[in-house]
């Protein structure tokens, strides 16, 4: 099943077949020319369509604000389907005032026994080889986890890169099922307050414990 942050190829030839913005339509042309992949978003359960986007590089400081395009196509669009890349690939893709962290929360997290996967502008920079990020990027990252002492771990390793630049943001995944942004959840252990957790195809409040208590999703 292709979930939220995944990464997909489109067939080249099916550019008229893809639904864009008018305004958009050049950009998507140019996007498949160059075999770019695109990232899989929230979908609308049973329709049968499947909704990515893609965002176009920036040039080198030039603060303009981010070109995001949104494309739905059918299934049979696509070619290739990969997870988001592990963390560990894109060092060297990074600033390098941002490797030595991407280095120490890799290795980190391998102590625990999770893999770090990242999605956003490092990732888009990585496939394009063009300029995606500016001086106020974050790191995204996304840490899939299968029970509860796992996220407490996850979060205690993240809290400790609170103060690093650059900042680490991203989610928790809890059985590859309901995500939700690891500052926000750490936040609200404390607090108690619900979290705004996202699924492949909804959006919802939830508690702390009934996210931690996420049943495991047995779809493909």
């Amino acid at each position: 099943m292709l979930r939220r942050h995944d990464l997909v190829y489109l067939d080249l030839d099916s550019g008229h077949q893809i639904e864009v913005l008018t305004e958009h339509r050049s950009f998507l042309e140019k996007w498949l020319v160059l075999n770019r992949p695109f990232v899989v978003g929230r979908q609308v359960d049973g329709d049968g369509l499947l909704r990515v986007g893609f965002t176009m590089p920036s040039a080198v400081n030039v603060t303009v604000p981010k070109q995001r395009v949104a494309v739905t196509a059918t299934f049979d669009r696509v070619t290739n389907h990969y997870p988001p890349p592990e963390l560990s690939t894109l060092i060297n893709t990074a600033p390098q005032s941002w490797r030595s962290v991407m280095t120490n929360l890799t290795n980190d997290f391998k102590t625990i026994g999770l893999t770090v996967q990242c999605y956003g502008s490092l990732v888009n920079q990585f496939y394009t080889q063009e300029n995606c990020l500016n001086a106020d990027s974050d790191l995204d990252v996304l840490i899939d986890c299968t029970h509860r002492a796992g996220v407490e771990q996850a979060l205690s390793v993240l809290e400790t890169y609170c103060l690093c630049s650059p900042k680490i943001d991203g989610e928790i995944r809890m059985n590859q099922r309901w995500a939700v942004s690891w500052c926000e959840l750490a936040n609200a252990r404390h607090t108690g307050a619900k979290i705004l957790v996202k699924s492949n195809t909804t959006v919802q409040l939830m508690s702390v414990n009934d996210f931690l208590n996420t049943p495991f999703c047995h779809e493909s």
